[in-house]
């Protein structure tokens, strides 16, 4: 399991019992998970500079600039 979708293998006779439209929508629906688990990835990040950001301004100790160079 991946992300709440189960992964199996699957042979030629499978292929063979499902429509290219069936097989185009798999498609899709993995290209999906794959694009959300990516923005999961971006936000998260973001999110942990966003407080790095914040607690180096409240300690005094950098520059809005040298904030903006550590973080980059």
């Amino acid at each position: 399991m991946a992300n709440g979708v189960q992964l199996r293998r699957v042979d030629e006779d499978f292929y063979r019992n499902v429509s290219e439209k069936d097989v185009a929508r798999q498609l899709e629906i993995v290209i999906g998970l794959i694009y959300l688990n990516e923005a999961k990835h971006c936000v998260a990040k973001e999110t942990i500079k966003a407080c790095f950001k914040k607690l180096l301004k409240q300690s005094g100790a950098f520059s809005e600039h040298e904030i903006e160079v550590l973080l980059l």
